[in-house]
């Protein structure tokens, strides 16, 4: 009988792959191994279909960016033709999901098409920003015609234009949200018009700049009073709007802004004389469109005693 060297069993434990003192493995150890091949197949089966899933995604995404433009191709909008609208506005409303028009929109919009001067009863929330928004983005589409180049498409114009509106709010965050509700509604136009607001937060001589290429302004009483008296030329070509809107006019009134309101409209009012006669022609003719939510008396006597702005 031989005697066998027990480091030479192990040598050979060993390099047959045998573990000679290994210990038994446990219910914890063995659950534990389970789980991690568990999670090493669902990580492989998770990398082996990526492309496929983000396809499919993709796929439903634009689907469902169709569905949505064939939803607005089914919605009724005939209560909209009859407010005397281009086909390009109500396309725009359209978008917007916007079938019906409010009472205000109604009743405003018929009348403003028409060339009248407006004063109407609204309160916020009641679709008063459309109602002479839309009238005022139909008659720019008209002038301008999809063939014209946007002025938001160019970066400086060689001398100031004039633009088409002038809305005049009495607080920096009404005048931000007409601008945007605006916005909002020109986004679906292929040209659309340059819309910018006056109020606070920027240089004087910058906002100028915006002005000199503006289609339609919206601003506070001050800050566009500021702008406007310090530039000469910006002030004349102002002259030349064709729409002015006062919004939330009992606000002006209450709030103290009336008296730069007043001197806008003394320094946009338009005395034609004989000598003018040449320049007759490039004086558009004016709408005043007075929008508030309640008409006290002091804003009665207000608007009676400047007959028109």
């Amino acid at each position: 009988m031989t005697d066998v060297d027990p480091r030479e069993e192990a040598a050979k434990a060993a390099e047959n792959g045998d573990t000679a003192e290994e210990k038994p493995k446990n219910k914890k150890d063995k659950r534990r191994e389970k789980q991690e091949k568990k999670k090493g197949k669902l990580e492989q089966k998770i990398k082996a279909q990526p492309v496929k899933k983000d396809a499919a995604l993709e796929s439903n995404v634009f689907s469902t960016l169709e569905e949505a433009e064939d939803d607005t191709e089914d919605l009724d909008m005939s209560e909209w033709m009859g407010l005397n609208l281009s086909p390009a506005t109500i396309a725009t409303i359209r978008r917007l999901k916007f079938t019906k028009p409010t009472t205000i929109q109604s009743a405003a919009i018929p009348h403003i098409q028409a060339g009248h001067d407006v004063i109407g009863k609204a309160s916020t929330g009641s679709g008063k920003t459309l109602a002479f928004g839309i009238p005022i983005v139909d008659k720019w589409l008209e002038k301008n015609g999809e063939e014209q180049v946007s002025a938001m498409e160019t970066d400086d114009a060689p001398e100031a234009k004039a633009p088409l509106a002038l809305i005049i709010s009495p607080t920096r965050e009404l005048a931000h949200q007409i601008m945007n509700h605006i916005k909002d509604l020109c986004a679906g136009l292929s040209k659309q018009p340059y819309v910018c607001s006056v109020t606070g937060g920027l240089s004087v001589y910058k906002q100028q700049r915006q002005l000199a290429k503006a289609d339609i302004v919206v601003g506070t009483p001050g800050r566009l009073w500021e702008v406007l008296s310090t530039n000469t030329t910006v002030m004349e070509s102002f002259k030349k709007i064709q729409y002015l809107v006062v919004d939330e006019a009992d606000r002006i009134l209450s709030e103290g802004h009336f008296k730069e309101a007043e001197e806008i409209f003394k320094a946009l009012d338009r005395n034609v004389t004989e000598e003018d006669d040449e320049d007759e022609q490039a004086l558009s003719p004016r709408q005043t469109l007075v929008f508030s939510a309640t008409f006290h008396k002091g804003l009665q006597q207000k608007l009676a005693g400047k007959g028109k702005f």
